[in-house]
């Protein structure tokens, strides 16, 4: 047996398992960064040296690589959407304005309004899971790409209100989402813009770039002028997602880009561009 030549290749062949395991790390770093914890305590004691609060352990750790987006409208004629969500015996009104029976449609830029003041559902048992069922069996009957994140519901003097976010990848397209009311006969009101991905698109599609860390953005958070006028101190959620833009007129597609958004203690949210 030739040992010199089978020592020859086992040294070969660690070297490249060697050369792919430290691929494998690199092309994961790539990907994603992590703020260190005393970064988070110091940024932490800076805020609130400046009166604004906000705990630790919500501050997102990761600045990954993301990329712009390009999304398209879910209504794209409106004549036609009216059809698809009232029926073949859709009236129009004026101006964006359908009528059906008990139903309305309202489509004003982006916007979406639906109400029924008379739906005819009848949940047998009205739950916060019930509710969510009737709202994500609402969007599949009328043909939206239903992928939901960020799905919750408070329990209001009617029912529930249900909200959802559409998602690219694991983040939140934050203004591509529906508000709905649910009462024990079906939803009553639904509110809200609905974009999805255009067809082969993901966070890491386009020319990708890592965020900036939030550290960073929360101290623009400090300095932001629309912050200080509203007098918001007090952060309760951080969110890594898109946004779409201006919704007062329509787009039939458009080009979703990362962000940051801080909510606060008041309902206050405020948007950062994180690239």
């Amino acid at each position: 047996m030739n040992w010199s030549g089978a020592k020859n290749w086992l040294i070969v062949l660690f070297v490249s398992i060697n050369i792919f395991l430290i691929f494998t790390m690199v092309k994961s770093d790539m990907r994603l960064s992590v703020i260190e914890a005393q970064t988070i305590e110091q940024t932490v004691e800076v805020l609130q040296r400046n009166n604004i609060f906000v705990k630790s352990d919500i501050i997102p750790t990761k600045t990954p690589k993301l990329g712009a987006i390009d999304v398209q409208n879910s209504v794209s004629d409106f004549d036609e959407f009216a059809k698809r969500i009232l029926g073949e015996q859709a009236a129009s009104l004026s101006g964006g304005h359908y009528a059906s029976s008990t139903m309305r449609l309202s489509l004003e830029g982006d916007m979406i309004l639906y109400t029924d003041s008379a739906p005819l559902d009848n949940i047998k048992e009205l739950t916060a899971s019930s509710a969510q069922r009737c709202v994500a069996e609402w969007l599949g009957k009328h043909g939206f790409e239903n992928n939901m994140l960020n799905s919750y519901v408070t329990e209001n003097d009617n029912g529930y209100t249900v909200y959802i976010n559409q998602k690219i990848d694991r983040y939140a397209l934050l203004d591509s989402y529906f508000e709905a009311q649910v009462t024990k006969n079906g939803i009553t009101r639904l509110y809200g813009s609905w974009f999805v991905p255009s067809s082969g698109q993901s966070a890491f599609s386009n020319d990708t770039a890592r965020v900036k860390p939030i550290t960073s953005i929360l101290l623009d958070f400090a300095r932001d002028d629309l912050r200080i006028k509203n007098g918001s101190n007090t952060i309760v959620q951080i969110d890594l997602g898109y946004i779409t833009g201006e919704k007062n007129t329509h787009h039939t597609f458009a080009t979703a880009v990362p962000v940051w958004r801080i909510r606060c203690s008041d309902g206050k949210e405020y948007f950062f561009e994180a690239r």
